[in-house]
């Protein structure tokens, strides 16, 4: 009886050579750093794996040609040649980046990259050989003080001589030497199982991805389009996607979101996302697809921060509008000064109301339905596809929208992104020195350890209750290195550098006369109505929502400054 065709060709690699096959550019992964996920821990547990023998899983490679490239993985550069059989790795991206960017690691790394800085600590103690427990041996790079004399760099071991040359210039005792070579042995040696699929097979490669997408830990869908989709066009995939927008200093989009929105432009079912339908954009459409992505995502986030003051994704409360207005700016490259009015108005008001949640699916079908026509019928113009957006908001005076609640601040919810969204706008700026600070990028690396208690929490005589979780009792900025409380720095703040945290002159007079009590309900009081104002002002709830003149006579719009 005969083998199935297309029956993949199984393999085991040698780490040595598998990473001078990934260095020579042999061996690729596909582009896409960011969808790196292991922290320092899981690249631990991977050495400690290799070195008692233990199975680590198996590679699922693609044999296909690819173009030469500049590689970027973890710490490492790599100048890839052109070639005609290169692997792909389609599966086992983050243990192929571990061990690769662990063995060889340059001397000098950026602090994201000190994960993969690691020593062998030959002098620990020996480990019981039957624990189920990590090895202590492995070890980071201390956080202060040299690195200790028995610490093997696992960069060196790889290769002999270099090996060798460390040994010779840091061991003198002759069971550590030992103990060197024969951890340089156990990762050399340590066979790597994988599976290797032609180009030709590429239908193998699918309905494989299809399997493990749907059995096991499942593979994030923006992983399993980068894998198979990976290399040769610019932007080649998700990961190179993003960073092709990092020039807007928008901060990073998830995956998640850009698949979403490349389905989108190619007016494709995005609440049907699944590994199987990724076949489905043809590869000679590919580079198309990602090359339209990127331009109308960066219509879209130019209109945020400049005409719907949302200055970088940290700040929006729902990721929802991001596709929707991508997909219009796709539509509608240069809409006119009303429809870009109306629009903010549409992101703010569906933010306000909660409905840009998008917890329903006829919900997504019929905001995405907006851009387009009926079947086999023309496609709405400019001002059509906005109207049916804002029929879809609740449109409310403000005497009917919900009282904002400043007393219950949750870091993370939407309704905390329209407040952070209010204090934003008052520009804050660094109680030392008085320099503005760059929201975005604070929240997005410190997320809600950025929003200090202005009053620490076991203070005496403070109302724990009622001021734990209220907006009043939060500064927005950068914590101290020392653990100083922000309450003494903003008492010797000049009077601008306290109006850009939300204090008004009541509250400035009571922060200064040490009144802490008064402080916060004056403060509390200046915050609700900011908040109130704010959202009001952007969302203008009551003010005309309708086309210009000229698109409901029927005549040609040409350039419409109404407001």
């Amino acid at each position: 009886m005969s083998l199935p065709s297309g029956r993949p060709e199984a393999a085991t690699f040698q780490v040595q050579r598998l990473v001078e096959r990934v260095l020579l550019g042999e061996a690729r992964i596909p582009p896409f750093q960011r969808g790196f996920r292991w922290g320092a821990e899981d690249v631990l547990d991977l050495l400690d794996s290799v070195y008692r023998g233990f199975p680590i899983g198996t590679l699922l490679l693609w044999k296909k040609p690819a173009e030469a490239a500049g590689l970027d993985l973890g710490p490492l550069h790599i100048d890839a040649p052109a070639m005609r059989d290169a692997l792909w790795v389609v599966d086992g991206q983050q243990r192929l980046t571990s061990l690769v960017a662990v063995l060889a690691c340059p001397e000098a790394v950026r602090p994201e990259h000190r994960k993969f800085e690691v020593f062998f600590d030959l002098a620990a103690r020996r480990e019981d050989p039957a624990s189920h427990a990590r090895s202590g041996r492995f070890r980071h790079r201390p956080h202060e003080g040299p690195v200790p004399p028995s610490w093997l760099p696992m960069s060196v071991i790889v290769r002999p001589e270099t090996l060798d040359e460390w040994v010779d210039a840091h061991l003198s005792d002759r069971e550590l030497r030992k103990l060197a070579r024969q951890v340089s042995t156990a990762f050399r040696e340590y066979g790597v199982p994988a599976y290797i699929v032609t180009a030709g097979d590429e239908h193998v490669v699918k309905t494989m991805f299809d399997r493990t997408n749907n059995t096991g830990k499942r593979l994030e869908k923006d992983e399993v389009f980068n894998a198979l989709h990976g290399g040769g066009q610019t932007p080649s995939d998700l990961g190179a996607l993003a960073a092709a927008l990092d020039p807007l200093r928008f901060g990073q989009i998830d995956p998640k979101w850009l698949l979403k929105t490349l389905f989108a432009l190619r007016d494709k079912d995005v609440t049907q996302i699944q590994a199987k339908r990724l076949r489905d954009l043809r590869a000679e459409d590919l580079g198309g697809a990602l090359a339209d992505t990127e331009k109308a995502l960066e219509r879209a986030i130019v209109f945020l921060r400049r005409d719907a003051d949302i200055p970088h994704i940290e700040l929006l409360p729902y990721r929802f509008p991001l596709l929707v207005l991508a997909r219009f700016f796709h539509a509608h490259e240069a809409p006119l000064p009303r429809s870009r009015a109306l629009l903010a108005r549409w992101v703010w008001a569906g933010a306000i109301t909660g409905e840009h949640r998008a917890e329903k699916i006829p919900y997504v079908r019929q905001a995405l339905r907006a851009m387009r026509g009926e079947e086999g019928g023309e496609p709405p113009g400019e001002e059509e596809s906005v109207q049916r957006l804002l029929s879809m908001v609740t449109w409310r005076s403000p005497a009917e929208t919900a009282p904002v609640d400043v007393a219950h601040f949750r870091f993370g919810t939407a309704e905390a992104r329209l407040w952070l969204l209010a204090l934003s706008a008052l520009r804050p700026r660094h109680v030392v020195g008085g320099a503005p600070l760059d929201v975005g990028p604070l929240l997005a690396t410190k997320r809600g350890a950025a929003m200090l208690h202005l009053v620490p929490l076991d203070a005496p005589g403070l109302d724990v209750e009622r001021w734990r979780h209220h907006l009043a009792n939060r500064v927005l900025h950068p914590p101290f290195a020392d653990g100083t409380a922000i309450l003494e720095h903003l008492a010797a703040s000049a009077d601008d550098v306290l109006r850009s945290h939300a204090f008004d002159a009541r509250a400035a007079a009571a922060l200064r006369a040490g009144d802490r009590a008064a402080m916060l309900e004056a403060r509390a009081a200046h915050l609700l109505s900011h908040v109130t104002s704010h959202l009001d002002r952007h969302a203008r709830w009551i003010e005309p929502r309708r086309m210009s003149m000229k698109a409901l006579l029927g005549r040609d719009a040409g350039d419409d400054h109404e407001p």
